[in-house]
């Protein structure tokens, strides 16, 4: 870490095997996370992640008695009861919204992703455990690059894969694991930390290869961050590196990717009377319009493109950013238990860093919870799975640091 931050090294940890039910949410994290499932055709028409999360679901109630202890210190931890606002505002302002079926809708699929993050919450109880769901996001994002550079869809020179994520979405789901692939390889050896390294590389290029201005601002971010909690005299270290990277990136790119990533906020005239309809600026003044035009109850989860188009005389876009797309669609509480619920995941991970075999877990996930609010600024986000892992794995190590310390003093 920089400077002012010290180790302490914890040398307890409750050994436990792999039960059945973890397994099962372990294979969760590639099917809701990687999307695993979208990347082979053939495994589409067999619901895999139904039938996952219910088999998931039956071991969990089959063994329910075993986690009372979690649940209690999950209703400690302020970003659980954050989650918590923020799906009772979506529930109470269905009434309220622009389109009260599609609301219905959009929140039947956020549910969904809640019980997933319900369930990783619960069942990660040692730090081991965290790990493994690392590594398995890590090799979801492995996956996920890999297929992109091998098979990817393609608009308009930008490259995508799965039916989940665009373009965006996949260069930030990518970025923000990047940090946690970066500490993994400072923890392994030999040819583990190559392909870690490796994997590192591949996922750099294909956010390059998205075309994603906010992709490649959040990729600077985690890097900044990630040389920052090394410390100076790495990132002097790594200068070098990095110099002949970018130099690299820019010969390499095509003239119109590099006049795009010039643009990041979407404003490519001087002149306000010029600037496009769709850009981000424009798009996140409609979607302040729209927040303030119904702060209580918003315009109802999920309608911020209609609310947006009508505004726009029928120029449809949704906000491009998670903190507007929240506000204007759960009002202003939505957007500041969004905004709490990323607060008190910095907290959490700061302080509770100490309290680990491995603290360095702690400063991976707070790198990628960098990214996330970074990247949050330029996609609607407010609902992804993957935004939601990240806070979930902030629950986690707030909960294991409280398991830790009442083993230590008990």
């Amino acid at each position: 870490m920089g400077k002012g931050f010290t180790m302490t090294r914890v040398t307890y940890e409750t050994p436990e095997k792999s039960s059945f039910l973890f397994n099962m949410v372990l294979l969760l994290v590639p099917i809701y996370v990687g999307r695993i499932q979208e990347l082979i055709p053939s495994l589409e028409r067999f619901s895999i992640a139904k039938i996952a999360m219910v088999i998931s679901l039956f071991a969990y109630l089959q063994n329910k008695s075993k986690y009372i202890d979690s649940f209690n210190d999950f209703k400690q931890i302020p970003q659980s009861r954050y989650i918590t606002v923020i799906m009772v505002l979506a529930l109470i302002g269905i009434p309220f919204s622009d389109w009260p079926g599609g609301s219905i809708d959009v929140f039947e699929g956020f549910l969904k992703m809640l019980l997933f993050i319900y369930l990783l919450v619960k069942c990660v109880n040692t730090e081991e455990k965290l790990l493994m769901v690392i590594r398995a996001y890590c090799l979801s994002a492995l996956a996920l690059a890999t297929v992109a550079l091998i098979s990817p869809y393609d608009t308009l020179g930008r490259i995508y894969v799965s039916s989940t994520y665009d373009p965006n979405d996949l260069a930030l789901i990518l970025t923000i694991s990047l940090p946690l692939l970066f500490y993994l390889q400072e923890d392994s050896k030999g040819g583990m930390r190559l392909l870690l390294i490796a994997t590192m590389g591949i996922i750099a290029v294909v956010v390059l290869k998205t075309g994603s201005r906010g992709g490649f601002v959040t990729l600077i971010a985690v890097t900044a961050m990630l040389l920052y909690q090394k410390g100076a005299r790495y990132a002097l270290k790594c200068l070098p590196f990095f110099l002949v990277f970018a130099a690299i990136i820019v010969v390499n790119s095509p003239p119109e990717q590099l006049e795009r990533m010039m643009t990041v906020f979407g404003v490519e005239s001087s002149d306000p009377k010029n600037t496009p309809p769709e850009s981000r600026t424009e798009l996140w003044k409609l979607s302040w319009g729209v927040m303030m035009e119904s702060p209580v109850f918003g315009c109802g989860l999920g309608q911020l493109t209609s609310a947006n188009g009508r505004a726009a005389g029928g120029n449809w876009h949704t906000a491009h950013n998670a903190y507007l797309q929240i506000g204007a669609e759960l009002g202003v509480a939505g957007l500041a238990a969004f905004i709490a619920m990323l607060v008190n995941s910095f907290k959490s991970l700061h302080s509770e860093r100490f309290n680990f075999i491995r603290p360095w877990l702690a400063d991976g996930v707070m790198a990628s919870l960098f990214g996330l609010c970074v990247g949050s600024v330029f996609l609607s986000w407010a609902y992804q799975t993957g935004a939601y892992f990240i806070i979930a794995m902030t629950i986690i190590i707030h909960k294991l640091s409280l398991q830790n310390r009442r083993a230590y003093a008990g």
